[in-house]
C-alpha cells in the first residue's frame, strides 16, 4: 500500500509540474513576470470578446426592435398632402369655365414637362381633380371633383359639353390670350356670370356672352367667341340688344373669318361692335 500511494502521489506531483496552480505561479514569478502574466490574461479576455459569437435568438430581438410597421402603398399619403394657394388657383382656374385640358394648364401657368405632370398627379391623388379622355386625338381634359370644387366659388361641372366641345376649349384659348394683353382686366366667365346673376342677358332669349372684361377704371366688355353663325334675325337681335345695354362699352366678337365678314356687315352701324378675325388673334 505503501508502494501504491507513492506512485500515486508521483503522479499528482508530475501534474502539478506540467500545469502547476496559478498561486504556485504567482508565488514563483517576480514583479516583471506578474505583469506578463496579467498582460497575456486581458489579451486572453479581448480575444474571446470579439470572437464571442451572438446566438440567432438574440439577432431577432435585436432586429424586431428596430422594425417598424410600413403602411400600406397609398395608405395615408393623401392625408399628408396639404392643400396650397397655388392648388386653390388651379382649381379656380379649372373651374372657371368647367375644363381644360393639359396646353391650357401648360399656357396659364408657366409649365413644361415634367412639372406639368408632377403638379397634377399630385391633385390627382387627392382626389381633388379628375382626368378623362373624350375625343379620339386630343388631349385629355381635366375638372373638378366635388371635393375640388369646395375650394373655389363654383359647383364643379358634371359633365363635359360634347355638342360644344370645340367652341369651350377655343373660349379658354381666348381668354388666356386676352389675358396676356390685358393683365390689369379681370375676366368673369359665363359659368361665373350665371352664378353671380352679372347680367340678365341681351336678345329675345336672354342671350349671355361667353365672359366679360372689367377693366380697373370700370370699363366693361363683353367676349364672344362665334364659330358658326347664327340665324340673321337671332344675332341682330342680340346686336340689338347689347346697344340699350349702356353699361357695356363694347362687344368684342373672335370667330373664323367667314363669319367675321357677316358680322361686320351687320353690325356697320354699331361702332361699340367690334369683330376680330380668330386666327389672326390667336396667332
Amino acid at each position: 500500500m505503501i508502494a501504491g500511494k507513492s506512485a500515486s502521489n508521483e503522479r499528482m506531483e508530475r501534474q502539478r509540474g506540467c500545469g502547476g496552480s496559478k498561486e504556485d505561479k504567482t508565488k514563483s514569478l517576480d514583479k516583471s513576470g506578474v505583469k506578463i502574466m496579467v498582460a497575456e490574461e486581458l489579451e486572453s479576455l479581448v480575444t474571446n470578446a470579439e470572437v464571442e459569437p451572438v446566438g440567432k435568438s438574440e439577432v431577432g430581438v435585436a432586429r424586431k426592435t428596430v422594425k417598424r410597421r410600413q403602411p400600406k402603398p397609398g395608405k395615408g399619403l393623401v392625408s399628408r398632402l396639404q392643400v396650397t394657394a397655388r392648388d386653390i388657383e388651379i382649381l379656380r382656374f379649372i373651374n372657371e369655365f368647367g375644363f381644360c385640358e393639359m396646353p391650357h394648364l401648360d399656357k396659364r401657368f408657366g409649365w413644361n414637362k415634367p412639372r406639368n405632370y408632377q403638379v397634377i398627379e399630385r391633385l390627382l391623388r387627392m382626389e381633388l381633380l379628375r382626368h378623362e379622355r373624350v375625343f379620339y386625338g386630343r388631349p385629355g381634359i381635366y375638372r373638378l371633383t366635388q371635393k375640388g370644387a369646395s375650394y373655389t366659388d363654383l359647383p364643379a361641372m358634371r359633365c363635359v359639353p360634347l355638342g360644344n366641345y370645340v367652341h369651350e376649349v377655343t373660349l379658354i384659348d381666348v381668354y388666356l390670350q386676352l389675358r396676356f394683353l390685358y393683365p390689369e382686366a379681370r375676366f368673369i366667365s359665363e359659368r361665373q356670370l350665371k352664378r353671380d346673376k352679372f347680367f340678365d342677358g341681351v336678345g329675345q332669349r336672354g342671350h349671355l356672352s361667353d365672359g366679360f372684361l372689367i377693366f380697373p377704371e370700370g370699363k366693361q366688355v363683353a367676349i364672344e367667341v362665334e364659330l358658326s353663325l347664327k340665324g340673321r334675325n337671332r344675332t341682330e337681335s342680340i346686336l340689338k340688344g347689347y346697344g340699350g345695354e349702356f353699361s357695356i362699352e363694347e362687344v368684342w366678337y373672335y370667330c373664323p373669318e367667314g363669319i367675321a365678314s357677316s358680322l361686320r356687315s351687320m353690325a356697320a352701324k354699331m361702332p361699340f361692335i367690334k369683330v376680330y378675325d380668330l386666327r389672326e388673334f390667336l396667332g
